[in-house]
């Protein structure tokens, strides 16, 4: 009777084995049994912010529904406006990403550089020279987008760059995902099976002990936010006045480049880090390095320059119920993205404006 039931559980343990690896290797299969990815009743995906996936505590969870978006359906020369950004321009909370809805408002041809596999770009010139971009008689514009902690080396090193293997990168990374195929512990860890115990865990160390995820660094209670490690080291970061200088000095040259050599301007864009403008709630004694003042300062007319950091902290300190960041995620939230693209979208019709009017 013992074996047998010893039999029993041997089983037992090597069908939820078998379960667990093929829902794990098997993306197709198992997101239907993930918190995030499953498709609801109405139809629609939900997704967390990514410091909540983080931290799964109860107390900072968010739930998105998650919007597909087609995509650019045209040969990027036909474009009259060309978008570089990264997550914040991409990231689907809610909504459409923001190439689809500058094209939407403005009535334009965007082309988002995201589109072209997946592949986020750093060097627009390298990009142009790939898919040989013309110059046109009618002036074109090219949106430049960064967030604060990423902008300080693309600005230093990728933006002048005239040169890329992107398909490379490209094959590289397919090549990585096929041997993968799929990341069991994502799935054990993320699965409907395992939610709740996981969030209990980690909601319990965090209201008893103050113990979060090493990857959020800092949090405030109220208002209700979480903030990535990753914000925290950039401020604390040692930015030399030289390198400030000179990534002020590389975003300068790329509008004279464009305009020169391809009839086209230049709209460049910080977006603070979230930290950045909230870190204060965190840390009384937080105090901000003035990076995006700084690389500012140093910028030409010609690069068309939004300063997102001057705006944002106005309403932050005009509005202090009116967020402008998710609780749980490091991007804007709606109205912060909403007042983002609405200033991108005045410059593009200041800038088609005067060249109109001015017959360049």
């Amino acid at each position: 009777m013992t074996n047998i039931k010893a039999k029993i559980l041997l089983y037992i343990i090597l069908l939820i084995s078998l379960f667990v690896f093929v829902n794990g290797k098997i993306p197709v299969i198992g997101r239907n049994f993930l918190t995030e990815e499953r498709v609801h009743g109405d139809g629609k995906k939900r997704m967390f912010g990514d410091l909540y996936r983080f931290s799964r505590v109860d107390y900072y969870k968010e739930a998105f529904p998650y919007i597909d978006n087609p995509g650019s359906k045209f040969q990027p020369d036909s474009a009259e406006i060309f978008v570089f950004g990264d997550s914040f321009f991409n990231t689907m909370m809610d909504t459409v990403n923001v190439p689809m809805a500058i094209r939407n408002i403005t009535g334009e041809k965007v082309f988002n550089s995201l589109d072209y596999k997946g592949i986020v770009f750093n060097n627009p010139l390298g990009f142009f020279k790939k898919f040989n971009i013309k110059t046109k008689q009618n002036r074109r514009l090219l949106v430049i987008e960064s967030a604060e902690r990423y902008s300080y080396i693309s600005a230093l090193k990728s933006y002048l760059k005239e040169s890329e293997n992107y398909d490379f990168f490209y094959y590289k990374a397919l090549i990585t995902r096929s041997i993968m195929l799929g990341d069991t512990e994502y799935w054990l860890v993320n699965s409907v099976f395992t939610e709740k115990l996981i969030n209990f865990k980690s909601s319990f160390y965090f209201d008893n002990f103050g113990i979060i995820s090493s990857e959020v660094s800092e949090y405030s209670r109220l208002p209700k936010f979480l903030f990535y490690n990753e914000e925290i080291n950039f401020n604390m970061m040692h930015k030399p006045d030289e390198e400030i200088k000179k990534i002020s000095e590389n975003v300068n040259k790329l509008a004279g480049i464009l305009d020169r050599d391809y009839n086209m301007s230049l709209i460049f864009l910080i977006i603070p880090n979230k930290y950045t403008i909230y870190g204060k709630y965190a840390d009384s004694t937080y105090v901000y390095d003035n990076y995006i003042p700084k690389v500012y300062s140093g910028l030409n007319e010609n690069t068309n320059a939004i300063n997102m950091y001057e705006i944002y902290t106005k309403l932050r300190d005009t509005n202090h119920d009116d967020n402008l960041y998710f609780t749980s995620d490091t991007h804007f939230n709606m109205h912060g993205r909403k007042i983002a693209i609405n200033e991108v979208v005045k410059r593009i019709n200041k800038i088609l404006n005067e060249k109109q009017d001015t017959g360049k």
